[in-house]
């Protein structure tokens, strides 16, 4: 078993990342180049402009044209989720688990990060996890950082009501790479992802990242390899996750 992307924007033709099949491919096979055995596609979801079940059918149409198209190549093993927008409300939404991992509890939420966070949003995210019983991913944790709630949001992730994925890039940008190691150090980070979008502008920086942080921080990577693993076995139908 390899590393699992739970984050990326590959599936042709839904959103900002992968334009058609051949865009979709390259990344993929991106993703092998960087020891990715598992892929979860997680087109964005916007709630203001798509409607959830008629999204949910288009995106499902589209990725088994892309399972068709790779069925003969050995390229990672891809799975279906989306990167959800927060909405109010979210919490009391009764068909949440539709925008899960395919088949699963998880769910990749992507908060306002052009907007202040509210302690409603904040709240949310807990009732999401404790009301539902769906565990909750903040997509690019690191993204937050100079919001006012911030700490309020980390501990949220400590109290285990959420869970924390920082993208692999962010691992060596100039403005991220403080928070990221913080979070690190505090064992606040749970997932590393690619958020790829696509082959040159947003690449996958999976072995970068994996590499550096053998070296900078072996426990934390075990822990997030492992936490990956859960979701591969869930999404695979074991039942140890």
């Amino acid at each position: 078993m390899g590393l699992i992307d739970i984050h990326s924007h590959i599936l042709p033709g839904v959103d900002d990342g992968a334009k058609n099949l051949e865009d979709s491919i390259a990344l993929l096979n991106q993703e092998k180049e960087n020891g990715v055995s598992s892929v979860v596609l997680t087109p964005h979801f916007y709630p203001d402009i798509h409607t959830l079940e008629d999204y949910r059918q288009h995106c499902c149409q589209a990725f088994e044209e892309l399972k068709n198209a790779i069925q003969s190549m050995e390229l990672p093993e891809i799975f279906l989720g989306f990167e959800v927008q927060y909405f109010t409300g979210i919490s009391k939404c009764h068909n949440l688990d539709l925008l899960c991992f395919n088949g699963t509890h998880y769910l990749l939420l992507e908060l306002p990060f052009l907007t202040p966070l509210s302690h409603t949003m904040l709240d949310e995210v807990v009732k999401i996890n404790r009301d539902l019983g769906i565990t909750v991913i903040i997509a690019h944790i690191e993204r937050y950082k100079d919001d006012k709630l911030f700490k309020k949001l980390l501990k949220i992730i400590d109290s285990q009501d959420a869970r924390a994925q920082i993208s692999a890039e962010s691992i060596f940008i100039k403005d991220f790479k403080k928070i990221t190691n913080k979070l690190l150090k505090k064992n606040l980070v749970s997932y590393i992802a690619s958020d790829a979008h696509s082959v040159k502008e947003r690449p996958v920086y999976i072995k970068k990242a994996v590499d550096h942080l053998r070296e900078k921080f072996h426990p934390q990577l075990i822990a997030c390899i492992k936490n990956g693993e859960r979701i591969e076995n869930a999404l695979k139908g074991n039942k140890n996750d």
